[in-house]
């Protein structure tokens, strides 16, 4: 496992022709993803490993441009964006369809926050609030799973 690759960042649906492919469209706004560094395998002919779970026949392998990042950075300027770049490679992306398309949450909805486990009560309770706009639109415990 590659230990210094702390993480995997993603933008699906860039390239126009697989997109139409697989009937989708094309996005307006980029489609951004994770995944994590155990999604790295070596050169081929490493085996890749695929889930027991999405074992269905319904894999998809893309071919990608990796562009490998050699600094942090944020709200880079896109005259200065290969400024961050140390350098390219392939890669093989392979993506689970079935299971991707039923369950697709991509990047729209990740905590902001957490509680530690030793700051909770032990009470097993967990009150959730989710609001819009500053409105309360959904207010709820875990007790409704």
């Amino acid at each position: 496992m590659h230990t210094d690759v702390p993480i995997i960042r993603c933008m699906g649906l860039n390239y126009k022709d697989h997109a139409r492919e697989a009937n989708m469209d094309i996005p307006k706004d980029p489609v951004l993803f994770i995944k994590p560094r155990t999604a790295i395998n070596g050169p081929w002919p490493a085996k890749i490993n695929v889930p027991k779970f999405v074992q269905d026949g319904s894999s998809d392998y893309e071919a990608e441009l990796t562009f490998i990042i050699s600094k942090d950075g944020r709200d880079i300027k896109k005259e200065d964006a290969l400024d961050y770049v140390l350098g390219y490679t392939c890669g093989n992306d392979v993506s689970a369809r079935i299971q991707q398309f039923k369950n697709s949450q991509v990047s729209e909805s990740k905590p902001q926050y957490m509680l530690r486990k030793a700051d909770q009560d032990h009470s097993g309770a967990f009150q959730k609030v989710t609001s819009l706009n500053g409105l309360v639109q959904v207010c709820d415990t875990n007790r409704s799973i």
